[in-house]
């Protein structure tokens, strides 16, 4: 017998049509309690190092939620959908993670992009900013963030 699937030369688009849709928020909370509920009692099995290394797990877990939910925002954004301008901010400056930060390069803005899934409207978004020379305003060729915003907003109108 042949264990192996009967469609196993899939091509990607296959594949990507296929990708379960992202989880709601009362079934993330229903798997954060269990994955709590299983850090608790390995932790107590297996003692202080299995419980800083599955403390250090749910952190990680949680920042890749994160990260999941401000990609599909600025996705949704650039869609023409209704996103709070505070939210895209948030979502906007998350990517790169840096506090201090008053814009982004046009690479960080690309790969941004690509892992929203929105590298095609992204780059649009990318020559408007270029069209008005906004990645020489604030040094480092960097665009501010209040541009970035700008031509995020007018590309999804337009």
């Amino acid at each position: 017998d042949n264990l192996l699937p009967s469609r196993v030369g899939r091509s990607c688009a296959e594949v990507k049509s296929r990708r379960a849709p992202p989880a709601d928020a009362e079934s993330l909370s229903v798997l954060q309690q269990l994955w709590r509920l299983c850090c608790r009692c390995c932790s107590r099995a297996l003692g202080p190092e299995a419980r800083e290394w599955l403390e250090a797990a749910g952190r990680l877990n949680a920042a890749r939620v994160a990260h999941d939910a401000a990609m599909e925002r600025i996705a949704a954004a650039l869609q023409g959908e209704c996103v709070d301008d505070e939210d895209l901010s948030d979502a906007v400056r998350s990517f790169k993670d840096d506090p201090a930060s008053r814009g982004m390069t046009k690479a960080e803005l690309r790969a941004m992009f690509h892992f929203a899934q929105c590298a095609g409207p992204g780059s649009k978004v990318v020559a408007l900013l270029e069209e008005e020379q906004a990645f020489f305003s604030a040094g480092e060729g960097e665009a501010s963030y209040a541009a970035i915003l700008s031509a995020l907003r007018r590309q999804a109108g337009g």
